[in-house]
Formats: structure tokens, C-alpha cells, sequence
């Protein structure tokens, strides 16, 4: 019986062993793919990198007529292969009521001036999807996003709202 109950624990022990080992394994592996020193921010996935010259998140809490931020950041693949990929505001909150608050995209592809989807709670918007990147090759984007000042709309309904985003890959 005790040799029974010795060869349970062994097998329990080393299972939970393997376990342990593959999310240690698991974890170093994600975190080893996020790197960064302050503003100077790098995304890793399969082989794309996304690199910020700036601060990561657009965050504010009393949007004002004539707000505007821009950023700057690139995509690079690092393989040896063609890869494809896809721009999105991620965790986007636009509490906005008027279509004032408008983002535009300059660079190895174009998004003209559109307003931001309006969004009370945390949501993912594409901003555009099935890029192609070749091999050893990088792409440069700029990022404008302005809340517009009119002569024409009643702002007083944007008074006090918020806007916050991310942008990924």
C-alpha cells in the first residue's frame, strides 16, 4: 500500500512539475516580447515590431476645441518573410457627443481625416488591416488626432468628455 501511495505522489509532484515549468515558460516567452525604456516603447510579434518615438497612450480627461497630439511610430519586420498586419485603437473610450474629434494617418498607408468612433466604454476599432510588409523592411506612420474647433456646431456638449486609446498592431 505505501508503495502505491509513493508512486501517486511522484506522479503528482511531476505533473504538477511539468505545469509549473510550461507557464514559467509560457511567461518568459510574453514578456521577453514587450520591451521598452520610457517613451521609447517596442511591441514584438512574430517577427513585427512596433516602436514608438513618443508616449504610448493618448489619455484626456477634458477634451478642449483645438486639442490636438501627434505620433509618430514605425513597424518593422525583422524576418526574412513577407508578413501582413492590421492598426487598431485598442481600450478606445470617446465619451464625445459631436463628431469633432477626428484622426488621420500619413504614411506607407493613408487614412484621411475621420471622426473617432464613439465608444462609453472600452472597445477595439481597426484603423486598417492586411498590410503588406516585406522582409527587412520598415514603415513610418504619423498620427494626428485633434479635436476640431467649429463656428458652425454647439461644442458645449463635449464639455468635461474624455478620450483614451492605445495604438496596436
Amino acid at each position: 500500500m505505501k508503495k502505491k501511495t509513493l508512486i501517486i505522489l511522484i506522479s503528482i509532484v511531476t505533473g504538477l512539475s511539468l505545469i509549473l515549468g510550461a507557464v514559467g515558460l509560457t511567461y518568459s516567452w510574453i514578456s521577453s516580447n514587450i520591451v521598452g525604456v520610457g517613451n521609447d516603447i517596442h511591441v514584438i510579434g512574430k517577427n513585427l515590431i512596433l516602436n514608438y518615438t513618443d508616449s504610448l497612450a493618448v489619455n484626456e480627461t477634458s477634451l478642449v476645441p483645438g486639442y490636438s497630439v501627434t505620433k509618430t511610430l514605425t513597424v518593422q519586420n525583422t524576418s526574412t518573410e513577407i508578413l501582413y498586419y492590421k492598426m487598431y485603437f485598442k481600450n478606445l473610450i470617446n465619451t464625445t457627443v459631436t463628431d469633432l474629434l477626428t484622426y488621420e494617418i500619413t504614411g506607407n498607408k493613408t487614412v484621411t481625416e475621420k471622426p473617432i468612433p464613439k465608444s462609453q466604454s472600452s472597445t477595439n476599432i481597426n484603423i486598417f488591416e492586411g498590410i503588406e510588409i516585406p522582409a527587412n523592411t520598415t514603415h513610418t506612420y504619423t498620427l494626428i488626432i485633434k479635436y476640431k474647433d467649429s463656428d458652425t456646431i454647439d461644442q458645449t456638449s463635449d464639455s468635461g468628455k474624455t478620450f483614451s486609446t492605445t495604438i496596436e498592431l
